[in-house]
């Protein structure tokens, strides 16, 4: 009899070992993933925005000139962090799926100094921010080459339920542009917020 329990609870265990390292896997394979359509995308935006610059146009092809339309996703600029060597393109929109092929605006604009960035902690994405410090430099290029500069502010620990702390700009706030992504336990949103130079 206890030799059958030692048995079952073997299985048990090897069991559950598998499943771990399947997710282990899969959390990689999505990784992997996600530097590919950077790695595809940054590219195709920097000669957008090589090719556009110095225009003043409001319209190409149709579109609106703040964003740019490639494979059905409308992306909004390029975010760099010198520092960290970083240079990601930054989609328009938010959702879940969208942020396994980069950083989304989660709500706001550069143009009325409120802008928002979601992204995954990837290594690709935004794991890098994690050891951001007070006043390291961080670009966002928009489609029509214009750079806003920031200067990271401070770095705040929210909980995933204080959404209204993350976007809602007061008058007295300081910051003009906040970057976010999950904690490494993933339990909490690190937060960063820069001001505008």
């Amino acid at each position: 009899m206890k030799n059958k329990i030692g048995k079952a609870l073997i299985g048990i265990g090897v069991f559950l070992i598998l499943i771990a390292f399947a997710l282990v896997l899969y959390n990689f394979y999505r990784e992997y993933n996600a530097k590919k359509k950077v790695e595809k995308y940054l590219p195709k935006l920097e000669q957008i925005i090589k090719d556009r610059s110095g225009e003043n146009n409001n319209a190409d092809n149709g579109q609106n000139s703040k964003t740019m339309q490639i494979d059905g996703m409308n992306f909004l600029g390029i975010l760099s962090v010198p520092s960290k060597n970083l240079e990601l393109p930054i989609l328009a929109d938010y959702s879940y799926e969208l942020l396994d092929t980069a950083p989304c605006r989660y709500s706001g604009s550069y143009d009325s100094d409120d802008l928002v960035i979601g992204g995954h902690n990837y290594r690709s994405h935004f794991s890098k921010l994690k050891s951001i410090k007070n006043g390291e430099e961080i670009f966002f290029t928009t489609f029509d080459g214009t750079v806003y500069k920031y200067i990271a502010l401070r770095i705040e620990i929210l909980e995933p339920t204080q959404v209204e702390n993350l976007v809602n700009k007061q008058d007295t706030d300081d910051w003009d542009l906040t970057l976010f992504t999950c904690t490494s336990s993933g339990a909490a949103r690190r937060v960063i917020r820069c001001k505008l130079e």
